[in-house]
Order: structure tokens, then sequence, then C-alpha cells
């Protein structure tokens, strides 16, 4: 009978420590990752800012693609900073945000590909037509997948 007392001590001890592990992991990249976040949107916005004020050639020459860009990435960082401060209690909204964030990478990857080889096109196209193709088809994914999960039936509780 004491063996079994003290394996149960050490699973809850064991247990209490992963909580702890978890409690320090969270924490931290939430103090790392809301940073981020705001420096996005600062980001996003002095590129919004400088594309409008055009204080040289180089930036009259990329106004649309600074606006554009800029302003996307203000909205995508202050939805994460809105998430961060106020969650939704939606089960799946951690997947929504997390596959948008994913699909929204892979569109930076191929913008930053197009900038450089697509060279055929102007250069306004060669910057926004990844988002002009990528956002509304991730808009289209993700309204497909909150329709279908709103759909599931619920799940059956063993009594």
């Amino acid at each position: 009978m004491l063996g079994l007392a003290r394996k149960g001590g050490l699973a809850v001890n064991g247990l209490i420590a992963s909580i702890r592990v978890l409690h320090v992991v969270a924490g931290f990249l939430a103090f790392v990752v809301a940073p981020a976040a705001m420096v996005t949107a600062k980001g996003g916005a002095a590129l919004v800012v400088l594309g409008i004020a055009r204080p040289n050639a180089t930036w009259a020459r990329i106004a649309t693609v600074a606006v554009v860009l800029g302003m996307l990435g203000v909205v995508v960082a202050g939805r994460d900073l809105v998430g961060f401060a106020w969650p939704s209690r939606n089960r799946q909204a951690w997947w929504f945000s997390h596959m948008s964030g994913m699909l929204g990478s892979y569109v930076a990857t191929v913008t930053a590909f197009s900038a450089v080889n697509f060279t055929f096109l102007p250069l306004t196209a060669r910057f926004l037509w990844p988002s002009v193709v990528g956002v509304p088809l991730i808009a289209a994914w993700v309204g497909y997948y909150r329709v279908r999960f709103s759909r599931r039936p619920p799940r059956a509780v063993a009594a």
C-alpha cells in the first residue's frame, strides 16, 4: 500500500511540475510574441506613412506597394494583439489563426520570390499579385471550415 501511495504522490508531483513548465513556457511566449506583434503593427504603420508621404524618388516608386502591404501588416498585427488581449471563446479560434498565419506566410514567401524574379511584371504587380490572389483564398478557406466545424454533430458523452 505504501508503494502505491508513493507512486501516486510522484504522479501528482510530476503533473504539478508539468503544469509549472507549461505556465512558464506560455508566459515566455506571450512576453516574446506580443511585442513582436506591436513591432509589426508599428512597421506596417511606418510603411503606410512613408508610402503616403513619398519622401524621395524610391518611396514615390513603391508608394502603392508600401501602403497596401503596410495596411495588411497593421490589420494582421492588430488582429493578433486583440486576440492576445481578449481571447476568443471559439474552440477552433487558435486553429483558424494558426492556419491563416501559415497560409499568410506562404503568400509572403511567394511575394518575395515574385518581387525578385518576376522582372517581366510591373513593380506594383510583382509585389501585390500574391496578396490579391492569396488573401481572398485564405478568407474563403476560413469561411469554409467555420461552416464545416459548426455543422459537426456533438460528441457522444459516455455515461
